[in-house]
């Protein structure tokens, strides 16, 4: 005889929303508990390259056939109302209920916006190359430092400008080449320079 109440149940029972409980920081686990109190415990199923940690909200359990034993649960997903960029149609964007955010607008932009006093760490094992078509420009208030540890170079081309305002310096620890190919011209009320020898071809 066909058991109805229990086709019943499995059916019902293949999502279930839950309430997150608490996150493991051993192994990252997290806990929740369904709608009739059940508690339960496993890795949320994130897709391929994406990855979040959320503190609080609602979690959707898929229960393959229907039965407990064997469970996923969903990446949690909010249960308050929290700060989102505004976006456009064809916009994407990662956030943080904080409001930092990365937004990639269709028309091209690339948007990346601290919400508090943070870092931007770019770490490069390889070779960083960044290409500009149009207009570069940076906005330093606070202190601004640039290491290279191997041969660099810095090339400016096109009607360019370096400007140094307060008091800067640029300290130089190893062998230094300047190469101007076209007009160089320096205006200062003191210009002092230190060195051991100087050579003038």
């Amino acid at each position: 005889m066909i058991d109805i109440k229990a086709i019943a149940a499995k059916i019902r029972n293949l999502f279930c929303m839950s309430d997150f409980q608490k996150r493991y920081n051993d192994d990252d686990r997290i806990q929740v508990k369904t709608h009739n109190g059940k508690v339960l415990e496993k890795n949320e199923a994130f897709p391929y390259g994406f990855y979040a940690k959320a503190k609080s909200g609602k979690a959707i359990i898929f229960c393959q056939g229907g039965n407990f034993d064997n469970f996923e649960i969903l990446p949690v997903l909010k249960d308050k109302p929290v700060f989102r960029p505004a976006l456009e149609d064809g916009d994407t964007a990662i956030y943080t209920g904080e409001g930092s955010y990365i937004v990639l607008r269709e028309k091209g932009d690339l948007e990346i916006f601290t919400r508090r006093k943070g870092d931007i760490k770019v770490n490069c094992t390889g070779n960083a190359i960044i290409t500009v078509d149009g207009n570069c420009e940076s906005n330093v208030k606070g202190n601004a430092t640039v290491t290279c540890n191997k041969n660099s170079a810095v090339t400016v081309g096109g009607d360019s400008a370096i400007a140094v305002k307060g008091n800067s310096g640029i300290a130089v620890n190893g062998n230094c080449d300047c190469e101007v190919k076209g007009n160089y011209k320096i205006n200062a009320g003191t210009f002092k320079v230190t060195a051991s020898r100087i050579d003038l071809n």
